[in-house]
């Protein structure tokens, strides 16, 4: 980028030895063409640092990155020079100019706008006040409309039900679910101190909301999916196997509607409660207690509640993973296989526990495409 300015001060400055020095007038509209020049850099470079954070390895955006015209900008020094004495250079104009500047970089660089949701715009059930902690949502990331497939995911990131990893597993996979077509909605569920029924309760109404609002958001109704990270795994693991077909005598129509989600994506879940070998035993003391029933626990250790009604299931979990055990995975896929429940499992040797998209280990990065491959074999991805 140094390269580039450089070019600009030579086009813009460089004269013949018998030139006159410019006027002060020539100097302050110089300074404005390299004002200009610099802000549009500088919105280059932002747009650049975003996209490179939020676009996984491998997708559109980083080819688009890597061609992007703003690389070098010398026939953009010339058309500014060419511009020089008009309104536009005037120091007056330039943020109108960054504004546009921007929105249009970002939309190239397909930046979808979010929208969040509250789950219950009036009050959650059992909400202990008014805060954000209190109050479950929704962010919407839609796919793109040339792209989408109608199929969409709610997102649970994880924390071990103490806090919400809402951005390497949660942000970060709603736009790699964009990437080819998939509308992904991050679930904002309750944690400690809230405690069971509460996050149970928001996922489902989560699965119902998306489903309800299907014709709004583009989406197949029966193309509605629920992913999952560790502590959010075992929320979307509970969801696959705790669910109803809705109240059709229900007030309010969302809960008319089935909370059940079509297929479910786990990555690196907590599983068993009960597994004393394994279990994440934060997890448990903030879902359930310090002592909880063996009932309630055997209620959640979800490898236990698998039955023929739980979707088709994708697991993955790494071998180096000292946090939350593979066997976790192994035990759900096991169930699903004794259930004649179709399920794929990946187990990658290398990588700790909440990599995320595994951008730094080669080999469990594969997880998202081999997921796609499994998504798109389902025939989730087919317009």
């Amino acid at each position: 980028m140094m390269g580039s300015s450089n070019a600009y001060v030579s086009i813009i400055f460089s004269r013949g030895k018998n030139e006159p020095v410019p006027g002060r007038e020539r100097l302050q509209e110089n300074r404005h063409i390299i004002s200009t020049v610099f802000a549009i850099q500088v919105v280059d470079f932002i747009c650049r640092v975003f996209a490179t954070r939020l676009t996984p390895r491998g997708t559109e955006g980083a080819t688009l990155l890597d061609s992007w015209p703003l690389v070098n900008l010398h026939w953009m020094a010339r058309l500014l020079q060419i511009l020089g004495k008009t309104f536009l250079m005037r120091s007056i104009r330039l943020i109108p100019m960054i504004v546009v500047a921007l929105g249009c970089l970002a939309s190239s660089y397909g930046f979808a706008a979010e929208e969040k949701i509250l789950l219950w715009p009036n009050g959650a059930p059992g909400a202990m006040g008014t805060e954000e902690v209190d109050r479950p949502s929704l962010t919407i990331y839609p796919a793109e409309a040339e792209k989408a497939t109608g199929t969409a995911v709610v997102i649970c990131p994880g924390g071990g039900y103490h806090h919400l990893a809402t951005g390497h597993e949660g942000e970060e996979i709603g736009r790699w679910l964009n990437s080819f077509g998939v509308t992904g909605c991050v679930l904002r569920y309750r944690i400690s101190p809230y405690q069971h029924p509460a996050p149970l309760l928001d996922v489902q109404r989560a699965i119902r909301m998306t489903r309800s609002k299907a014709a709004d958001w583009k989406i197949d109704p029966a193309r509605i999916g629920v992913l999952g990270f560790s502590a959010g795994g075992h929320l979307a693991s509970t969801s696959a196997t705790h669910f109803d077909d809705g109240d059709s005598a229900a007030a309010d129509p969302i809960d008319q509607v089935s909370c059940r989600p079509d297929f479910a994506v786990l990555c690196y879940p907590v599983i068993s409660l009960a597994e004393e070998s394994i279990v994440h035993a934060g997890s448990r003391k903030n879902l359930l207690g310090e002592d909880p029933k063996s009932e309630m626990v055997d209620f959640l250790s979800n490898d236990k509640m698998v039955t023929v009604k739980t979707p088709p299931t994708f697991l993955w979990h790494t071998n180096e993973d000292k946090g939350v055990p593979p066997q976790h995975s192994v035990l759900f896929y096991l169930a699903c296989k004794k259930a004649g429940v179709p399920a794929e499992l990946h187990i990658y040797e290398k990588g700790p526990h909440g990599i995320g998209l595994g951008k730094k280990y080669p080999e469990a990065s594969q997880w998202t495409v081999q997921c796609e491959a499994w998504m798109k074999g389902h025939g989730w991805l087919g317009k």
